[in-house]
């Protein structure tokens, strides 16, 4: 054929070659168009089909999404009515039922018959309240009109092989917590961590009155492990770092140093005590909130 094309383009006119040409051409494309037309039904139809697996995979994903929220919100029902049951929560007053009828509060709760009592703070931080399993009988009271700026931390857990058991942590009113505040409660029945009033707390302080590791004699077997609680009086600054062991103690009107270690009793006013562990290295000091001359006709420190 192409010897035949050839062998009429040099025979024939211009013309009558190119007419020969175009009439090919269009049969070509007439053949292809309708080669099309028979292969779209067949394009069409598996197309539909893919639309199809796919909006039945689409489903398929969307059932399961619903089911796991279904269970995800039954499980927190569960734990929430679990949770308020086996344990008074009181909020304001007022006992409660539910996560939402306590604010800027998360609960991480599995053991049973303790008391909480807590009372609306501002300041915009948050509250983590955790006691663990096997926790019992153990109360925690958060007093009123206290500012946390950064997050409060009360736990009660289980370590050393026991679980606490009527112990208390406790913190009063108008206290500032302007960072991390870790608060943990001690093991033995009547341990007491507590919190007076007009506080200042600095970021990353910590009340440890767990004692949950035993120390002992190693001749007469005697333990060295009694808990004798933690206790940070009224009008306190507390600097950041500052870490509070089993048996400390902290006066009125008082200044704990950066970074300080506390591991026993200063019931002076009026001292600053710092170091590891913290002694006192001056007397007859006070603060205040601000460094104008305030403190002259305002006494309270955080100007209550």
């Amino acid at each position: 054929m192409g010897r035949v094309r050839r062998a009429l383009k040099f025979a024939l006119p211009y013309g009558i070659v190119r007419a020969y040409q175009i009439a090919h051409e269009r049969d070509a494309l007439r053949a292809q168009l309708e080669a099309e037309h028979t292969a779209a039904p067949e394009r069409e139809a598996a197309r539909e089909m893919q639309a199809q697996i796919e909006r039945e995979r689409a489903e398929e994903q969307e059932k399961a999404a619903r089911e796991q929220t279904a269970r995800e919100e039954a499980e927190y029902r569960d734990r929430e009515r679990k949770l308020f049951t086996e344990n008074e929560i009181v909020y304001s007053e007022k006992r409660v039922f539910t996560f939402s009828d306590v604010p800027n509060t998360t609960f991480n709760i599995t053991g049973s018959g303790n008391v909480i009592r807590l009372n609306d703070f501002s300041g915009g931080g948050h509250a983590y309240i955790t006691i663990q399993d096997s926790v019992r009988d153990c109360r925690i009271d958060i007093g009123e009109n206290n500012r946390i700026f950064g997050n409060l931390f009360v736990h009660f857990y289980f370590g050393g092989g026991r679980a606490p058991n009527k112990s208390t942590i406790r913190m009063g009113d108008n206290n500032v917590v302007n960072g991390n505040l870790i608060l943990i409660g001690g093991m033995q029945p009547g341990t007491v961590v507590s919190i007076g009033n007009e506080n200042l707390f600095a970021d990353n302080v910590n009340l440890i009155g767990a004692v949950d590791h035993l120390t002992y004699n190693v001749k007469t077997k005697e333990k060295y492990c009694q808990e004798l609680g933690v206790a940070i009086r009224d009008r306190v600054w507390i600097c950041r770092d500052t870490l509070f062991l089993n048996g400390a103690r902290v006066g009125s009107d008082a200044i704990v140093a950066a970074r300080s270690v506390v591991n026993k009793a200063f019931d002076d006013k009026n001292v600053l005590i710092s170091g590891i562990p913290a002694k006192i290295t001056k007397t007859d000091v006070m603060w205040h909130l601000n460094t104008t001359d305030e403190y002259i006709f305002n006494p309270s420190p955080l100007m209550v």
